[in-house]
């Protein structure tokens, strides 16, 4: 799986910024859109590594 990292700094705030790519993986290994989309409906994680707003329900 690919992905960045980019650290962030500024005069009061830093973060740092983690973008991935688990799309194209899923998508090579089930081989279409639909059966991507059926493994990743009930996920705890997007297919861009982020929580889903409803992870805390």
């Amino acid at each position: 799986m690919r992905g960045s990292v980019r650290f962030c700094w500024g005069p009061k705030t830093a973060r740092i910024q983690i973008q991935s790519d688990l799309l194209t993986p899923l998508l090579r290994l089930l081989g279409d859109l639909k059966e991507v989309s059926r493994v990743v409906k009930h996920a705890t994680m997007t297919p861009e590594c982020r929580l889903p707003s409803n992870a805390n329900a």
